[in-house]
């Protein structure tokens, strides 16, 4: 489980795949003092005998499942968050943005060939990835790409599980989960309860901004079909997650 712990305001983050994780990340590492570039994912990492023990500044730390009872009683007193995302809008962020992890799983001559593609000289790394995505998405249409995860499953890889799964509900009892479709109301909420809403309004401000690709999104063509496949591969998400997105709840002691 990846966590990142933010000393100076005890708060412990557990960032998601394509649910805003970059914008997170970056407004902690700020939080602490250690302004990082804008959209990246940098903090220093920790080891778990570290956590809890004296560590400073924002820090993220890997836990294993063996793990977490011990860095959950540990950091009891922290206030435990992360972001959670409508399951259809995750998979359509998935299919437009992380295409090539499901290719070269599943379809390496399709990876092979899009990744073979020349480009021109001086093009940058984000345009050459989206055109690897789009020579992928030629070939893996949107319907095939929900029918293949129906046929593989979702859980070989966390931009592809079950949100529930990847936050370990079944060990972690978080104290608040945020609706990344109410980011800002949900973040305002949250640092307000902290007293630090001051702290990061500017940031608030700019939030929606990283890893933008909502409007190629919007073209997605959802079918009955599709629908019901993704609500059956993602119930968990849909019926344990719903009604907690927004909702300030108490850690077992």
């Amino acid at each position: 489980m990846h966590l990142v712990v933010c000393e100076p305001w005890r708060l412990v983050y557990a960032p998601l795949p394509k649910c805003a994780s970059t914008t997170m990340i970056s407004l902690l590492v700020d939080a602490g003092g250690m302004p990082a570039r804008r959209g990246s994912r940098d903090c220093p990492r920790k080891s778990v005998a570290q956590v809890g023990r004296g560590a400073a500044g924002v820090y993220e730390v890997h836990v294993a499942k063996r793990e977490i009872a011990a860095v959950t009683r540990r950091l009891e007193a922290y206030t435990w968050f992360s972001v959670v995302r409508d399951p259809f809008s995750r998979v359509e962020s998935n299919y437009h943005n992380k295409l090539n992890r499901y290719a070269r799983r599943f379809h390496p001559l399709v990876y092979g060939l899009a990744y073979a593609t020349p480009v021109r000289p001086g093009t940058s790394a984000e345009a050459w990835q989206a055109a690897r995505i789009r020579t992928m998405q030629a070939i893996i249409p949107f319907e095939r790409f929900v029918h293949g995860l129906a046929r593989h499953g979702v859980d070989w890889d966390p931009h592809f599980a079950p949100q529930t799964h990847v936050l370990e509900l079944d060990r972690v009892r978080f104290d608040r989960l945020i609706a990344m479709e109410r980011l800002a109301e949900g973040l305002e909420s949250l640092f307000r309860s902290i007293g630090r809403l001051g702290a990061v309004r500017p940031a608030l401000e700019s939030l929606g901004r990283h890893n933008a690709s909502r409007s190629a999104e919007s073209r997605t063509q959802w079918t009955p079909d599709l629908r019901e496949i993704v609500a059956d591969l993602y119930h968990d998400d849909f019926s344990r997650l719903a009604a907690a997105a927004g909702q300030p709840r108490r850690r077992a002691a």
